[in-house]
């Protein structure tokens, strides 16, 4: 399924009348807020270009949820529900959104069949890959969750070099030091360059497995 953009498809989008709907892409600048944790915005948000942070806090500050994701990735589906934003979602570096009118995602479910059923469908995968993006920030040792974030960030065309490291501890919820050691750790393994850029793949894989 999608929706017909001009002349152009965005595909996987679960809208009823895919020939007729014309939803809009933006342009978001890097560091741009996408949407607030609890706004209450009457729109759902699908990445098309480029990564975003997604992060959430909870009553008493501390962060609860800090991860990456990439095109195809749907933010703010609590506005399917008239529900305020669990998230806050920051572009890390230029990204093109689609901001889906919640009346039209509300018309597809309400008419059941195929498009209900893709809609489901979204809710879980979103659901199953955020769940998914946090194996680097709990269990298994510090090492192998580096490793897996590297891995991560390279699937996404994202260079550890353009992404404060601050930022990366706090993705793998280590303090600074932690990963100022776990970087000279593989960077004298020869996995990986000075910028963090990846040097051995197989080796950095058989990291992310321990």
């Amino acid at each position: 399924m999608g929706h017909r953009v001009g002349s152009q498809v965005c595909p996987g989008c679960p809208l009823p009348h895919p020939e007729a709907v014309e939803a809009p892409w933006r342009r978001h600048a890097p560091g741009e807020t996408l949407v607030e944790q609890g706004e209450l915005r009457g729109e759902v948000l699908r990445v098309r270009e480029g990564v975003v942070l997604v992060s959430a806090v909870d009553r008493d500050g501390e962060e609860t949820l800090c991860a990456l994701r990439g095109p195809g990735a749907c933010l703010n589906l609590n506005a399917i529900l008239k529900r305020p934003s669990t998230t806050r979602a920051q572009a890390l570096g230029p990204v093109l959104v689609c901001h889906l009118s919640v009346e039209l995602l509300s018309d597809a479910l309400d008419s059941g069949g195929e498009p209900a059923h893709a809609l489901a469908t979204l809710l879980l995968d979103e659901t199953r890959a955020i769940i998914e993006g946090q194996r680097h920030a709990v269990g298994r040792r510090a090492g192998a969750r580096l490793a897996s974030l590297l891995l991560e960030m390279d699937g996404l065309g994202l260079s550890p070099a353009d992404v404060p490291r601050g930022l990366l501890a706090r993705l793998l919820r280590i303090r600074p030091e932690t990963l100022s050691r776990l970087v000279q750790e593989v960077r004298d393994a020869g996995l990986v360059g000075p910028g963090l850029d990846l040097r051995d793949r197989g080796g950095l894989e058989r990291w992310h497995r321990e």
